[in-house]
């Protein structure tokens, strides 16, 4: 799935018909501990970031219900998308300020 795929507006996405048609329009998730062994990213450095990420990313893409999901790694996105995903909601601004190692599923 590609960010304008998962972005479509709301009216246009309650009208799909299909085996798919029982959607989330939004949902968020705030992870508030940390993970065992890896210092809370404020105080990581910059390499235990990447390697959190990397560990998060493979742990949520084996579960099912993440299939086809949209993914995207912020330094990935341009500075529209960002803004567009801030001014849904969808993200902060400050995680939208982030760097390389700030995922954002």
């Amino acid at each position: 799935m590609q960010l304008h795929e998962f972005l479509t507006p709301a009216d246009q996405v309650a009208q799909r018909t299909g085996p798919g048609n029982r959607i989330v329009l939004s949902s968020r998730v705030r992870l508030a501990r940390n993970i065992n062994g890896f210092a809370f990213p404020g105080w990581a450095k910059k390499a235990d970031r990447q390697r959190a990420c990397d560990l998060l990313c493979e742990a949520v893409g084996r579960q099912p219900e993440m299939q086809g999901a949209f993914t995207a790694s912020l330094d990935s996105l341009s500075a529209m998308d960002k803004q567009i995903l801030v001014e849904r909601h969808l993200i902060s601004r400050e995680h939208a300020a982030k760097g390389p190692a700030a995922p954002w599923f």
